[in-house]
């Protein structure tokens, strides 16, 4: 795989340097599951139709020994026998061709087909999309994708990974074309297997509740039970409480009661 070559020279942030950045984001796309022996030749090949490529930078490349700095340890070449793709950004000369890129999101690129967003940091769409959870630590995109385009027309996969490792954190996200996917999907929950496993599929209502289904399922079910018994021991204490406050409030009514008695 051809390595890339880190551009060392630190520009100081100006007044004038930031319209730049503005202006070269705008021209960049990001672009998931593209094969770990992708060459940028190909790649800028791929988009030629789109626009003049001014720069592609490839990311997230699973690398074997994660306790070398990451830099470190892309050079040494060693990379993950588990994993087969990495994520990519295409910086085009003009900004006209990104809009004709992101209508390219879904091709197949050598055998795998590609996630094309925007360069901004990418968020779950959640309209038409499911929270899949219980995924193997070691699956790729495609294996999923392969799994649920049985099911409807796909615009994306999203896997979550470890930023250190690129595993799976072991839940991510499908992203139909239509809803009628999406509910067809959910009521197979517990019936999908994905590499022998069976997963659990949620649709994304909002963007909080997709959070807390996340960080739920990311949890080891021994942290779930400590922090139930923990939320239990809490309310046990907070009724105990109350009990005591009652009794002693009980206690003084009684004794105003008898002291109006006796006058």
């Amino acid at each position: 795989m051809q390595t890339m070559k880190a551009d060392k020279t630190q520009v100081p942030l100006t007044d004038k340097s930031i319209p730049q950045m503005d202006d070269r984001l705008a021209r960049t796309i990001f672009v998931g599951n593209v094969p770990l022996q992708s060459k940028r030749e190909k790649l800028v090949k791929f988009f030629k139709s789109c626009g003049p490529v001014e720069s592609v930078r490839f990311r997230s490349i699973p690398v074997k020994n994660v306790k070398l700095p990451k830099k470190a340890a892309v050079l040494s070449g060693e990379r993950l026998p588990e994993r087969d793709s990495m994520n990519a950004y295409v910086v085009f000369k003009h900004k006209d061709s990104v809009e004709v890129a992101l209508s390219m999101n879904g091709s197949l690129f050598q055998n795998k087909h590609l996630k094309i967003d925007r360069g901004e940091r990418s968020t779950v769409s959640v309209g038409y999309c499911i929270f899949v959870g219980n995924l193997p630590f070691d699956v790729e995109d495609e294996q999923v994708y392969e799994v649920f385009s049985k099911i409807g027309s796909i615009k994306y996969v999203r896997i979550i990974r470890d930023k250190s490792t690129g595993f799976g954190k072991g839940f991510g996200y499908v992203c139909f074309n239509e809803s009628i996917a999406v509910i067809a999907a959910v009521r197979m929950n517990g019936s999908i297997q994905v590499k022998g496993r069976v997963v659990r599929i949620f649709r994304c209502k909002n963007s909080e509740k997709l959070k807390r289904q996340t960080t739920q399922k990311s949890i080891p079910a021994s942290r779930q039970q400590a922090r139930k018994k923990k939320k239990r021991g809490k309310k046990g204490l907070d009724l105990s409480i109350t009990k005591a406050k009652n009794r002693v409030r009980n206690k003084k009514n009684k004794m105003i009661k008898k002291e109006k008695r006796r006058k």
